[in-house]
């Protein structure tokens, strides 16, 4: 009696999560990838590999798709002409898409977040125009060559831990106006490492499954650190890192290839800036600026090329009307999701995806924000990235002196200009054996 009790309870239960989250499809919906578990779908399978899916989907379903996972209907759009409907149209909001992840990774309610967000949006892009910008670029400088001349003169470890640690100190006095002592830096560091790597899943996972997060949230958030700065700080550092990190991968493996020998001496050449910056003594800080990067375009398609390599598995908005995408239309409560990461790679409009080629950006106007047709790695419409010429100065600046020691092992066989430089230059930034561990 006891068992058939309990087989109805959980039969009962299943058709209630069906009934609650399950949703009627339009007549002319998208091609569906559901599962056979009511409310959670193909989450097991997607949540395995969210870009390998969607590569495989494409072909089988079509360019429009959905895909039910959690109790969210994710629909995907994945041709360059269906891309202005996802940035510009009213039947989408961007609001909406993103109100249950800010809840759910920084406390923030849904009243505070609709309430304030037009405000905190407006004043961040304001901040964040190129004057402002340019005002921060010395206060960067300085915090960033103080924590890297800490890390000593040599040693080894993992390179993404090493960008992680020298931008967090220096955005957290930047962007929070907290500097922090070394120890507490360190603690902190491990803090925040916890509340980055879990917050893909957190921003989606319903509130019961959210204990580990919420632990890390809670030891960020104190008093000097409120829930808007934790958000804004991983805003700033979520893309830098893993893009400065390619950047200075791509800078180091190149110079292992002969035929791409070229491509660090452009980059380093591109601007007398750089062998001014190289040529310092020690005792003297390094101060450069967004002008100086103006100057330099090849290190900028570098830069662009890195981030057109390294840019996020998706972008999202919300469906509030009916939308017609291609011969279909979207319902309602739908996500719409983009990739940026396979848009980038579509070899039509640009060759060779899986290879870095700064070249390719020459066609692009970078000072007037005229961008590569394709290119949708810093969002479109009113909803842009409004951080996009903060993180090129980041990235610069973080592969500047990994890059420059590229540079004098290239010139120390090419060019009398390396005697100059080795008498100038300090070497504990050159010979630093910082690397990526191998997985």
């Amino acid at each position: 009696m006891e068992w058939i009790t309990l087989i109805l309870t959980v039969f009962t239960m299943i058709i209630s999560f069906h009934l609650l989250f399950g949703k009627r499809s339009h007549p002319n919906a998208p091609p569906c990838i559901g599962g056979w578990i009511p409310w959670f779908g193909a989450a097991f399978e997607f949540g395995k590999a969210p870009l390998h899916f969607i590569q495989k989907a494409r072909p089988k379903y079509g360019p429009v798709f959905t895909v039910v996972a959690a109790g969210k209907r994710l629909t995907f759009v994945t041709l360059n002409e269906d891309f202005r409907a996802f940035f510009t149209s009213k039947d989408v909001d961007f609001e909406q898409a993103v109100q249950e992840a800010v809840h759910n990774t920084a406390s923030i309610s849904k009243y505070c977040f609709y309430k304030t967000h037009p405000t905190c949006a407006t004043i961040i892009k304001g901040r964040l125009t190129p004057g402002h910008t340019s005002m921060l670029s010395a206060h960067l400088c300085e915090e960033f060559n103080d924590h890297l001349e800490n890390l000593g003169s040599e040693g080894s470890g993992q390179l993404n831990e090493l960008i992680r640690y020298s931008l967090l100190a220096s955005i957290i006095y930047i962007v929070l106006n907290f500097p922090l002592e070394n120890s507490r830096l360190q603690e902190f560091l491990e803090k925040f490492t916890k509340y980055d790597e879990g917050f893909e899943y957190g921003s989606q996972l319903p509130d019961m499954f959210l204990m580990y997060v919420s632990k890390s949230i809670c030891c960020i958030c104190d008093k000097y650190l409120p829930n808007y700065g934790l958000l804004l700080l991983w805003a700033s550092l979520a893309n830098a890192i893993p893009v400065s990190e390619r950047f200075i991968l791509h800078c180091y493996c190149i110079k292992l290839s002969l035929k791409h020998t070229s491509v660090v001496l452009k980059a380093m050449d591109s601007h007398l800036v750089l062998v001014c910056l190289l040529c310092i003594q020690d005792k003297e800080k390094t101060t450069v600026t967004l002008d100086d990067l103006q100057h330099m375009p090849y290190v900028k398609w570098c830069i662009m090329e890195a981030i057109r390599l390294r840019a996020p598995g998706a972008i999202t908005r919300k469906v509030v009307q009916p939308l017609k995408l291609q011969n279909y239309v979207i319902p309602p409560g739908d996500m719409l999701m983009l990739s940026p990461y396979w848009a980038h790679r579509n070899p039509k409009y640009f060759p060779d995806p899986e290879d870095f080629k700064p070249e390719r950006w020459e066609k692009a106007d970078l000072e007037k924000n005229v961008l590569l047709e394709g290119f949708v790695a810093f969002g479109g419409g009113g909803n842009q990235c409004p951080g996009r010429l903060e993180k090129l100065f980041k990235v610069w600046w973080v592969g500047l002196w990994p890059v420059a020691g590229t540079l004098w092992v290239e010139l120390a066989h090419l060019s009398p200009l390396a005697l100059l430089l080795r008498m100038s230059v300090p070497l504990g930034y050159l010979h630093r054996d910082w690397h990526k561990k191998s997985s």
